[in-house]
């Protein structure tokens, strides 16, 4: 019996994904395979080794964005087609496309358990008796659960899940629901147990991070204080959070990202630069907000990460000028940026149907390519500032023979030489960046963890 895990989105996506393998993994002690679509890793699903009726392809979903959504209906008629051949693999869909739209469960043969991956073992024993099995409910603790990390230096920890937002283009919302946060202790506990075996670094992540406790009498920079104190050298990345939360623990968060055991690096989205657009998306604070809260972080030297949506209904070309002149100012090192879709049951979606609002993608499309531009050059000057820094990263990754290591903010630095992979993986060691292009390109100085074997690889 084998197993794919096909694993579509964010972060707790995946987490979701490494309970499914954890569940899996400890029930039939057997092979799993995990396909990340963002890190574009090759996948097909007709491939030999999954031809058996005894195989399972779990399907785990997205749906940010409708080009998502498209790719993974089209792979599911894709196979569906396919069924016919009764060796093909049974098929499991899981995660937000069930959730938000349960009415997807009965355009399809295969079996559905939305965002409950605890109840992976009852949809695989029923498909292994050749009965459809369909439940769609919300979570309640991911703690509990075993999982299994692909990547073992890596630990990915949700500490909550929903969240306390409405924005008018959201259909996460849909599929995760309200804000439940998870206990401190068990997060703490958790977070032992992943650094005491092997974890180098921890990724905490949820829909917002910034809300987290605000339902159970907490917030997250008390959380992350007692993350502080858990001994053990290891690194912590803190996921996505809102600018209007970020802005209720500001002092108290810069003096927990002073600390070394979490990465300088900070993720909030501002979406756009005009508050008549933000206001229109529900988000609940305004562009003075997401400055306060980005100029604050940058004075501690941390990294900024930000995400925009082009294309609004009811963005101007004004309120777009607006967003560029935001991203000129505060400069991130990271920007993603969306054009708008429609999401089906949204405020977005009404508005728009009802000829309220007026959606045009060739502009989004324009905008984004616009603004996509902007950025490149942007990110080129800032990474020039890192050319000839020498300090400490963790190496994380391993890409194409390229071992990549991570230094205090979160900067992806890339270390070429076969010589370093199998031993250097997963150290703390000192590095130089030597090359600052569109990326950055770093030597290995000397290995903290464990010097003998750095000797070692040098004179060989």
């Amino acid at each position: 019996m084998k197993f794919k895990i096909l694993t579509y989105g964010c972060a707790m996506n995946k987490a979701d994904s490494e309970c499914i393998a954890g569940i899996i993994r400890e029930k039939f002690h057997c092979e799993i395979e995990e396909y990340f679509v963002d890190e574009a890793k090759n996948f097909a699903p007709d491939e030999e080794n999954l031809n058996s009726g005894n195989n399972f392809l779990i399907i785990n979903t997205c749906i940010v964005k409708q080009p998502t959504e498209n790719k993974i209906l089209d792979l599911m008629r894709k196979i569906e087609n396919k069924r016919e051949n009764e060796k093909y693999p049974n098929v499991i869909v899981s995660g937000c496309l069930p959730a938000a739209y349960p009415e997807i469960c009965g355009k399809f043969k295969f079996s559905f358990i939305g965002t409950n991956v605890s109840d992976i073992d009852k949809a695989i024993d029923e498909a292994i008796e050749g009965r459809k099995f369909v439940r769609i409910e919300k979570q309640k603790n991911k703690l509990c659960i075993p999982k299994f990390s692909f990547n073992k230096f890596i630990s990915i920890i949700p500490i909550s899940e929903g969240c306390l937002g409405n924005c008018s283009y959201c259909s996460t919302k849909l599929a995760r629901k309200n804000l439940t946060s998870y206990k401190e202790e068990e997060i703490t506990e958790t977070i032992k147990n992943a650094v005491n075996n092997n974890a180098k670094e921890i990724w905490l992540t949820s829909q917002d991070t910034g809300c987290y406790g605000l339902d159970t009498g907490t917030n997250i920079a008390n959380l992350l204080k007692k993350i502080c104190r858990i001994e053990g050298k290891f690194k912590v990345r803190v996921g996505m959070l809102n600018p209007n939360f970020a802005l209720n623990f500001l002092d108290d968060l810069i003096e927990v990202f002073k600390n070394e055991k979490f990465y300088r690096f900070i993720h909030i989205p501002v979406q756009s630069g005009s508050n008549k657009i933000l206001s229109d998306m529900k988000r609940n604070y305004c562009v003075g907000d997401f400055i306060k809260v980005a100029e604050k972080f940058k004075s501690i030297d941390a990294s900024i990460s930000t995400d925009i949506i082009v294309g609004f209904p009811t963005e101007t070309e004004d309120d777009f000028k607006a967003t560029v002149e935001l991203i000129k100012k505060i400069k991130p090192d990271i920007l993603n940026v969306s054009k708008f879709y429609v999401r089906k049951g949204t405020m977005a979606e009404k508005n728009i149907r009802n000829r309220q609002w007026k959606c045009d993608t060739k502009i989004a499309k324009e905008r984004s390519s616009l603004i996509s531009k902007i950025f490149r050059e942007i990110s080129g000057e800032n990474n020039k500032k890192w050319l000839n820094w020498e300090g400490e990263i963790l190496t994380d990754e391993e890409d194409d023979n390229v071992l990549i290591g991570r230094n205090f903010a979160y900067k992806k630095i890339h270390i070429r030489g076969d010589e370093y992979n199998d031993k250097m993986s997963g150290k703390f060691v000192r590095c130089r960046i030597i090359k600052a292009g569109e990326i950055l390109e770093g030597e290995i100085l000397e290995n903290f963890e464990n010097m003998r074997d750095f000797e070692n690889i040098r004179t060989k």
